[in-house]
């Protein structure tokens, strides 16, 4: 199940989490998100949290190495948004705002994308922005 604590942390805007999550010079991330079947929807309707057209505002936010299996997150706002190495297996992405959020290496495994748009976020690395370690994609399987 999800981290209580984490989702008190979200409700406080995005500013607010990504100062919490920073990644800390030569040591990492302080915590790993842990939004697991978070009721993320209801909890920003309960806290009247939702944005005028009724959407999560979460644009921006830093979902690195983040674990949201099952979490509901339809109609939110994740435009640039951060979720390299999240787990959004079974996650309800419904009518969310992609664009320009990095999805790479995210796994969406069942995830309900339905009217969100996937292409307008970041799926893989472009040739130019591979890890140093590989000059090309494709030297992955022939080295």
């Amino acid at each position: 199940m999800s981290n209580p604590e984490h989702v008190r942390w979200l409700l406080e805007g995005v500013k607010f989490w990504n100062r919490r999550h920073q990644k800390l010079p030569g040591e990492g991330y302080p915590f790993e998100p842990d939004f697991e079947s978070a009721q993320i929807y209801r909890e920003f309707w309960d806290a009247d949290k939702l944005d005028s057209r009724g959407n999560i505002p979460l644009a921006g936010a830093d979902f690195w190495d983040a674990n949201l299996d099952g979490a509901e997150l339809q109609r939110a706002d994740l435009s640039g948004a951060d979720l390299t190495l999240a787990t959004l297996v079974n996650a309800n992405l419904w009518l969310a705002n992609l664009t320009d959020a990095n999805l790479v290496f995210a796994n969406l495994t069942g995830a309900n994308l339905t009217a969100s748009e996937p292409w307008r976020a970041a799926l893989y690395f472009k040739e130019l922005e591979w890890p140093k370690q590989f000059e090309r994609p494709y030297q992955i399987c022939y080295q």
